[in-house]
């Protein structure tokens, strides 16, 4: 028992890690998996992020219909690093690194907005970055504290609202009052 103590994972990181050459390759197509592919690869890679910046480690990328597919020299991978309470650690690939397309999508999402909706698309989009600021400042962790759930996210909506409705709309009386018709709705006093 002591010896499984002292080979127990103490923590694991997931970071971006960059192949660097491929040792062994048993992929191959699958055809149960629609133009899949199953197997293995041994690769070695170096760590980009995380505590093991600059590090190669010697990783196995396991390929199948449930895992990522296989990678080639030069790809980006998020790998999995598992460090043991005496220090050691192992790397496994997770899946293929797709912060680079997501960027891309974000950033065509953004030009896009403000294009179509000129200032208004602007305003939207700063709107957008105060919900989510909200949400994951704010409401997340206050209910993960143990906040009162339907006040903390009532008092969240409401801020949301009112601070959108003014960006977009400016300061008026017709924003604050569309919310007070909404909260009497919903049965809140005035």
């Amino acid at each position: 028992e002591p010896e499984a103590e002292a080979n127990a994972v103490e923590y694991s990181s997931y970071e971006r890690a960059k192949v660097e050459m491929i040792l062994t390759d048993s992929t191959e197509a699958d055809p149960a998996s629609d133009g899949g592919f199953r197997g293995d690869q041994l690769l070695i890679v170096e760590v980009l992020t995380g505590q093991y910046t600059g590090k190669q480690l010697q990783v196995y990328n396991y390929v199948g219909p449930l895992y990522g597919g296989p990678l080639a020299q030069g790809d980006t991978a998020v790998l999995a690093i598992s460090t043991y309470a005496d220090g050691s650690y192992i790397g496994t690939v997770y899946e293929f690194d797709r912060m680079e397309p997501l960027l891309i999508v974000l950033a065509l999402f953004l030009v896009v907005t403000v294009l179509v909706g000129g200032k208004t698309g602007a305003k939207s989009l700063v709107s957008l970055l105060v919900t989510l600021a909200c949400l994951f400042y704010i409401l997340i962790p206050g209910l993960m504290k143990g906040a009162p759930t339907l006040l903390l996210v009532f008092a969240v909506c409401a801020f949301i609202s009112v601070v959108s409705l003014t960006i977009l709309g400016g300061v008026e009386k017709i924003p604050c009052d569309g919310i007070a018709y909404a909260a009497h709705l919903t049965g809140i006093p005035d």
